[in-house]
């Protein structure tokens, strides 16, 4: 069973009409409130690169690899005038298939989110490959609540970094 049929099955009949399965209207309130409680996790992705081609990513391969793209600021922002709408408490993960920390403008995003979603639990995983002390400060000071770094072995045939040392 896939994760769509897993959700509609056993649902009330509002989550249905709110998935299309049935010719319905639903108030744009009723709408607003079933995405609030049924809404877990946003994933958004910022920014579109990533400096790793780990063999498991579905896009290691592809060739969205050949160059930055980046969320732009009006789009972010109607993102979270639109989450603000119905007070979006969960969280709000910063990537999908990308490397937030080669995204310079990760911190002035992460403040416009925190600006509009007080209330929001922000964070993102990285590989940690761009993480200094520094830049960690500078997303805690922007609102960041959690990064989760991820172990990946060094790509094959490089030469094994040094122990990180808090720079």
């Amino acid at each position: 069973m896939n994760y769509f049929e897993q959700i509609t099955t056993g649902c009330d009949e509002n989550i249905l009409l709110l998935l299309g399965h049935q010719n319905g209207f639903l108030h744009e309130t009723t709408k607003k409130a079933l995405f609030k409680r049924n809404v877990e996790i946003i994933n958004l992705e910022l920014s579109y690169l990533c400096n790793r081609k780990c063999d498991y990513c579905p896009v290691s391969n592809s060739s969205r690899q050949d160059e930055q793209k980046m969320m732009g600021h009006e789009l972010l922002g109607k993102i979270c005038r639109e989450l603000s709408e119905i007070r979006y408490e969960n969280r709000i993960s910063l990537n999908l298939y990308s490397e937030p920390l080669l995204d310079n403008e990760l911190e002035n995003k992460i403040l416009i989110i925190r600006d509009r979603l007080p209330w929001a639990h922000i964070g993102f995983n990285s590989n940690g490959d761009k993480l200094t002390k520094k830049r960690l400060q500078n997303l805690s000071n922007s609102g960041c609540n959690y990064i989760c770094v991820t172990l990946h072995p060094p790509p094959l045939g490089t030469r094994v970094l040094k122990p990180f040392n808090g720079d």
